[in-house]
């Protein structure tokens, strides 16, 4: 099974966390564990480092650490260099964290009522929550009035097909900031929602993708944490109140843009929320300053991030800083010299795997809308010479395509050949073949009133693309530069 984050080491020596050097400690929920491990990496790594030390006992003790001033205790997380996991044990009289970390907002604790007087408040990223099922399960959606029954009276007083096996009924307690936004949206008093409290995510994983009836199998975890494991379990589409279908997070069950999220068609999402000690006025007292730069001697010119640069990828996503530089080297190169070339340059890539994909996310993104984005770009295109004439040219191009295969005897005789699954340490990937397909190739070339040729545009598309959406930005084109002649 696909593990929850990096392997964890325990440190030695006797050495607790406030002995690390610069340390930064937190407490909170779970759920932002990958999020944090990519940002730990990344400040143990910059000029003046900062050591992130993180306990996660449940979303709720992010607050409660404060209203009840209470110190935390025991075995905290933090990451070196390179993303692995450390732990170290905290203070045995305990520690004040510098900062909390919910998924929910702070009054939807159990025993919070408001935010105390002199601790400040900041919204982060956003995250979304997920019901999932092992992925032995044919289910693909659940409604709000499914979990209501299921999750509100138990799974088998609910009886709702197939969720009908409390054994299988996973859930956590009301600490977790997961079951308290699942609450809310299906109308459970937090306090009373059923099921085998798991503990902790990962052990959500676990329970649900072991399921001895997958069927009828049902758990609930930050969707961070149920994209980082796909291959034992999928996020179920959820229906609301109210609404016509189900949605599931990205726009297909196989993607990774939280574009449902974003548009807010997918209900199960909140944003972060920071909490710190800070003055009056609400301004964190120990805030972390972010070294900012820009060349000398340059006037306004690009500001420098090193954390940035440094990030590369959070939460699974690319910062725009390396969705730039990668997109544009993926272009000219291989993944592997994209990735030997982006750690010349200071980034931290992700695997060349999970660069691969999210570059082709982006770029399908692109092409989606590469109309919009040509009209967008043309406003800055200028003639640089009198136009005298343009040609225009619509051609096929033969390009090698790899297709997964399809159901039938070569695919079956492929995966007989496999080796076996024990070898690997990810999923394998699908047999595919490779074809020769007929692809289009376009072209709009400018000459000048000498009949040089001073500039030409090319456009491309592969054989399944609609050919009237290549011609129609050729025609774009064309009566974009007669406008400017004009």
């Amino acid at each position: 099974m696909t593990a929850l984050a990096p392997s964890v080491a325990r440190a030695g020596n006797g050495v607790q966390c406030t002995d690390l050097p610069n340390v930064l400690i937190g407490a909170g929920g779970s759920a932002s564990r990958p999020l944090l491990a990519t940002v730990g990496a990344a400040l143990v790594d910059i000029e003046d480092p900062i050591t992130l030390v993180y306990q996660s006992p449940g979303a709720c003790f992010g607050i409660t650490a404060y209203v009840d001033d209470s110190p935390i205790t025991g075995t905290a997380s933090y990451w070196d260099t390179d993303g692995n996991e450390l732990t170290r044990t905290l203070p045995l009289i305990g520690v004040s964290p510098d900062f909390g970390m919910l998924g929910v907002q702070a009054t939807l604790c159990e025993g919070v009522d408001e935010i105390p007087d002199g601790l400040g408040e900041a919204t982060g990223p956003i995250t979304s929550w997920s019901l999932i099922a092992s992925n032995e399960s044919s289910q693909t959606s659940i409604s709000a009035e499914a979990v209501y029954f299921a999750y509100g009276f138990g799974a088998a007083p609910g009886q709702v097909d197939p969720w009908v096996v409390d054994a299988e009924l996973y859930s956590r307690n009301a600490n977790a900031a997961a079951l308290i936004a699942i609450a809310r949206a299906a109308g459970i008093p937090p306090n009373s929602f059923k099921g085998i409290d798991v503990v902790t995510n990962q052990a959500m994983i676990t329970s649900v993708a072991a399921s001895q009836a997958p069927g009828a199998g049902l758990g609930y975890t930050s969707t961070e944490v149920a994209d980082l494991n796909r291959d034992v379990v999928h996020t179920l589409a959820f229906q609301a109140f109210d609404q016509t279908c189900g949605y599931w997070p990205d726009s297909t069950a196989t993607a990774f843009d939280k574009r449902n999220v974003r548009d807010g068609h997918y209900y199960l999402w909140s944003p972060y929320r920071f909490h710190a000690p800070a003055d009056g006025a609400g301004v964190f007292e120990n805030p972390v300053a972010e070294p900012l730069y820009r060349l000398v001697g340059v006037h306004n010119g690009p500001t420098i991030k090193p954390l940035v640069s440094k990030l590369g990828l959070v939460d699974g996503s690319l910062l725009p800083d390396l969705a730039d530089e990668a997109g544009e080297l993926l272009s000219k190169m291989t993944s592997r010299e994209v990735e030997a070339t982006l750690l010349r340059q200071g980034f931290r890539p992700p695997s060349r795997t999970t660069l691969a994909n999210r570059l082709g996310e982006m770029l399908a993104d692109i092409s989606t809308g590469a109309r919009e984005f040509e009209d967008e770009c043309r406003v800055e295109e200028k003639l640089d010479s009198e136009l005298g004439a343009i040609s225009c040219g619509l051609d096929r191009v033969a390009a090698r395509m790899d297709e997964t295969l399809p159901e039938g005897l070569e695919r079956t005789e492929k995966l007989r050949q496999r080796r076996s699954p024990e070898k690997y340490q990810r999923t394998p990937p699908e047999p595919h073949e490779s074809t020769w397909r007929m692809a289009w190739a376009a072209n709009v070339t400018l000459y000048d009133t000498e009949g040089r040729a001073r500039h030409s545009f090319r456009h491309g598309a592969d054989a399944g693309h609609d050919v009237e959406l290549l011609v129609a930005r050729v025609v774009d084109d064309v009566y974009h530069l007669c406008e400017q002649h004009a």
